[in-house]
């Protein structure tokens, strides 16, 4: 089993002093960025990358699997927008977050025909979707508006992590 990420005191330390209200989004980048290097490690051929393509004053992460080590193909399967972080009452911008990431895992979509997961980071909260090629849109993963704090509810978070990285290989339909 591995390693939960909040075992990690590098990852509590960006948390408490880093990931603040007033920070910008390459805070929030910074921690997915610890996060994912855990849950999808080199040694597994998966690497994560920004997205310099992104607008609207965030930062885009991708994590993508090598798929041939002869040729440099890859697969880029889960893609998290990241936000400034924000007061926990304030509105984080989830809308705009939202269209951009429509945009974003749309175009991964048409590269082939693999599921797509996305997220939405706002400092300490996140949302997790995943593409319906039939809607052409996300779809949240989780009830109930779908916010999960990544402190308390790490258990949760790498669930999640675990489904993309266990199904990002199985073709794409209405699994949903």
């Amino acid at each position: 089993m591995p390693i939960q990420y909040m075992t990690q005191p590098m990852i509590e330390w960006l948390l408490k002093y880093r990931v603040v209200s007033g920070e910008p989004a390459g805070e929030t980048a910074r921690v997915w960025n610890a996060i994912l290097a855990m849950e999808f490690p080199i040694a597994d051929l998966y690497t994560t990358g920004f997205d310099v393509r992104a607008t609207q004053g965030t930062l885009v992460l991708y994590v993508a699997k090598a798929v041939s080590t002869q040729s440099g193909g890859q697969c880029e399967f889960l893609i998290i927008e990241c936000l400034a972080p924000t007061v926990e009452a304030q509105d984080p911008g989830w809308e705009p977050g939202l269209s951009q990431l429509n945009s974003l895992l749309g175009r991964a979509a048409s590269r082939d025909k693999k599921r797509k997961f996305g997220a939405i980071a706002a400092g300490w909260v996140v949302k997790f979707f995943e593409w319906d090629r039939e809607a052409e849109c996300v779809v949240n993963l989780e009830p109930h508006d779908g916010v999960l704090f990544i402190d308390f509810e790490c258990q949760s978070v790498t669930n999640w992590l675990q489904h993309f990285r266990d199904n990002h290989d199985t073709p794409a339909g209405r699994s949903l």
